[in-house]
């Protein structure tokens, strides 16, 4: 069963590349607008126009997540433009070069750098959003964490206790953002090839 996404607004977070460019294509090939939010400008930029080529709709917006300033920018960017945003895919997270690190190697900068992209950088992006989700007659947040968070994972603690937190974080703003008529679901992906 196809998808239909027609008319429907969507704002991915970490969309340049890699499982954040998937989703933006699929989203695309589905009839949304969407919005390649990402703090890797080139790439961004590279990705949106190559969706628009395609016959997609994407802009390219610049977003850092572990900016609070940078975030709400984007939700206003965003917002302003389009009116009311339908979809918000909270993918943006460093995960790449994280490995390798025993729990007594990893520096606390590393450590409160991962969080905060991965884990306050989705509630942030929630919130920069949440005034034009809630004028969608029925928005949807899906949060991006990994598999990870179910079993755990070796030498990668600080990623797993990120992607931990927004499987909590998926629960909480369910029970909250509800009342609004605003969806609020998790996918945990495995290996992927992208």
């Amino acid at each position: 069963m196809a998808i239909d996404l027609k008319d429907k607004n969507v704002v991915i977070t970490g969309a340049a590349r890699g499982l954040g460019r998937a989703y933006a294509e699929a989203c695309c090939a589905a009839g949304a607008r969407v919005a390649v939010a990402d703090i890797l400008e080139a790439e961004g930029h590279e990705t949106a126009e190559s969706l628009s080529a395609g016959g997609g709709d994407a802009t390219f917006v610049p977003v850092d997540l572990a900016d609070p300033g940078s975030v709400e920018a984007m939700g206003a960017a965003i917002g302003g433009a389009w009116g009311r945003i339908d979809g918000l895919v909270n993918n943006g997270a460093l995960a790449t070069g994280l490995g390798g690190k025993r729990i007594h190697n990893i520096d606390v900068e590393v450590w409160d750098r991962v969080m905060a992209v991965n884990a306050r950088g989705v509630w942030l992006a929630t919130k920069a959003c949440l005034p034009w989700l809630r004028q969608s007659a029925n928005g949807k947040i899906v949060n991006i964490s990994s598999d990870t968070a179910l079993f755990g994972s070796d030498f990668i603690l600080h990623y797993v206790a990120s992607k931990g937190a927004v499987i909590s974080m998926t629960r909480a703003m369910a029970r909250e953002l509800g009342e609004d008529n605003i969806a609020v679901n998790a996918i945990a992906p495995g290996m992927t090839r992208v």
